[in-house]
């Protein structure tokens, strides 16, 4: 229990509140391997994201220690008569029931 500091405001969250992104990028034809600086992005190592409406980047932060936004620029990768119509994609559920712990966790 925290005795210092700002109040934490915690939200639970169950299995179904997970979306699977990567599918998401698939399935809309992004190109995200660089960000605007030439690095290597990896969604998995991404903690917050920002997206802005109208603006074709996505700001995102790797730790929550981090001052600076990195930026991705997502442009579709495949021609525009080979995307799909972003109306009919869909979100789809990263989880189908929940996650089992495994036996090593079970014993903490």
């Amino acid at each position: 229990m925290q005795k210092k500091g700002n109040k934490i405001d915690v939200k639970e969250m169950g299995f179904e509140s997970f979306y699977d992104l990567k599918t998401l990028i698939d399935d809309m034809g992004l190109n995200i391997a660089k960000n605007v600086d030439g690095n290597e992005f990896k969604i998995n190592e991404v903690k917050i994201l920002e997206f802005q409406k109208g603006s074709e980047l996505i700001r995102y932060k790797t730790s929550y220690g981090q001052a600076e936004w990195s930026s991705l620029n997502f442009k579709a990768k495949r021609r525009r008569s080979d995307l799909q119509d972003i109306k009919n994609v869909t979100l789809k559920k990263a989880y189908s029931k929940p996650l089992q712990l495994s036996e090593n966790k079970k014993g903490i």
